[in-house]
């Protein structure tokens, strides 16, 4: 972290200001009386809105907290599980793919300020896996049709 070595509080301030943007963008409502990006169907930060008591930075503050949870559960959870299958591995790549789209759904589903663009960002991962286990399947049956057959 070479770019915090000049000010050590930066990374701190930066969320600071993150979650006062969160905040204004909370109070931006739409025609409904509601916060218009909470409310556009991508992410679940609408119900923290709804059913969270306190004021907004509370709500975004337990919002903030579920989230970094979630996602220490989620790398927890996959290093334990990659652990664990020691002796019958599946293929890896698969396997990292998988945990970096539970991430990311996770990351996404639970940011402040659910603007509608960063939606996709999760389609990346969804193509690069179909690819890599379109290409696994091919090579496993082509495999399996070279290995000679014994009656």
């Amino acid at each position: 972290m070479p770019f915090l070595s000049h000010d050590w509080g930066l990374f701190m301030r930066v969320q600071s200001s993150y979650t006062d943007v969160a905040v204004n963008e909370w109070r931006h409502l739409n025609d409904s009386g509601l916060p218009m990006h909470l409310y556009n169907g991508i992410g679940l930060g609408n119900f923290f809105f709804r059913f969270s008591d306190g004021e907004l930075v509370e709500r975004i503050r337990l919002l903030k907290t579920v989230h970094i949870a979630l996602l220490l559960f989620i790398v927890a959870g996959a290093a334990w599980l990659y652990w664990r299958q020691q002796g019958q591995r599946s293929d890896y790549r698969i396997y990292a793919v998988l945990v970096l789209k539970l991430y990311l759904i996770t990351f996404y589903a639970f940011i402040q300020v659910p603007y509608s663009y960063l939606a996709m960002v999760g389609i990346f991962p969804s193509l690069f896996l179909l690819l890599l286990v379109a290409g696994t399947t091919s090579s496993t049956e082509k495999t399996a049709s070279e290995t000679p057959r014994h009656a």
